[in-house]
């Protein structure tokens, strides 16, 4: 195995038990595999520099192209959900709601499940004051009574505690005690949850 004068890979073994046609076969898809995961990881960098920065025309772009991809471990193109998680985390974050609306319909099905020990998205919107991030996630199937748990290691295995410092309504009182007043602009997320019947 060693690469020639001309640049190519290329591999005497594989030659000698395939043949040169298959071995030439072989070079074209390693090649093409090389090629096509540094266009992925490029795409990826793209989506979710878009996400953070709120640039909705891009992320449109993104997925009219055909979304994040990448191999999977048995060399299948596959849709990559971990840019588009991301970019999530971005846009609820920066209040970019046009975003999260493009990701939330032309994204992963799975940007919709929320791990037991992960804050809710609605929690941090509404901690952070996005009212309106927080009215899309809700309406988009989030759950407003969505609270992360802490996993406790003990001699007995892993036990699980709720803690109610990470629910929706807890991230907007939060948010609206840094004002005075029950009209105060903090005010808006409190009253989008006890409007829907959040009591927790």
């Amino acid at each position: 195995e060693f690469h020639e004068p001309g640049g190519e890979y290329y591999d005497h073994e594989f030659e000698g038990a395939y043949g040169s046609e298959a071995l030439r076969q072989h070079q074209e898809a390693r090649a093409r595999r090389r090629r096509l995961t540094k266009e992925f990881r490029r795409t990826s960098e793209q989506l979710m520099g878009a996400c953070y920065s709120g640039d909705a025309a891009e992320v449109t772009r993104i997925y009219d192209e055909g979304g994040p991809k990448h191999f999977d471990p048995y060399g299948n193109i596959v849709p990559d959900t971990w840019p588009e998680y991301d970019g999530m985390d971005s846009a609820i974050k920066y209040g970019h709601t046009e975003v999260l609306s493009i990701l939330l319909q032309r994204g992963s099905a799975r940007l919709r499940s929320v791990a037991a020990e992960r804050k809710s998205p609605a929690h941090i919107a509404l901690l952070g004051g996005h009212v309106e991030v927080a009215r899309v996630l809700l309406d988009g199937g989030f759950s407003p009574y969505h609270v992360a748990r802490d996993r406790l290691l003990s001699l007995f295995g892993n036990t699980w505690r709720q803690s109610i410092n990470y629910s929706p309504l807890y991230g907007a009182c939060t948010y609206a005690a840094r004002f005075t007043g029950p009209r105060a602009k903090g005010a808006a997320g409190v009253r989008l949850l006890l409007a829907r019947g959040v009591d927790i």
